[in-house]
């Protein structure tokens, strides 16, 4: 019985989420969070090009093309102390970058 509550509980939030971004986007506001090589603009809707993070982005894509693997690009930001928008750099944060880098531009060997 607590079962079926916890499932119509979760279904009421869902709802209520899902609303609640459609809301969001008929008014023109973004939904979800800031990628990595942007910032948002004062006005809160526009995503502007963050200098020192696109310059990282080409660095990873670089790294990458030039035919070193995803551990050692990591390992290789972390050493030189280039910031991520976490702690540090993961595997996962470079195969990320490198995706959204690859959608958005030039060829990128994964």
């Amino acid at each position: 019985m607590i079962d079926l509550f916890a499932q119509y509980e979760r279904a009421l939030i869902r709802s209520r989420t899902t609303a609640a971004m459609a809301v969001k986007r008929s008014k023109g506001e973004r939904v979800g969070g800031i990628p990595f090589g942007y910032c948002m603009h004062n006005d809160g809707v526009t995503l502007l090009p963050h200098e020192t993070e696109q310059e990282t982005i080409q660095k990873i894509a670089n790294l990458r093309n030039s035919g070193m693997t995803l551990k050692a690009i990591t390992e290789k930001l972390n050493s030189d102390g280039i910031p991520s928008r976490g702690s540090r750099w993961y595997v996962t944060s470079v195969v990320n970058v490198l995706q959204k880098f690859k959608s958005q531009n030039t060829r990128c060997s994964m």
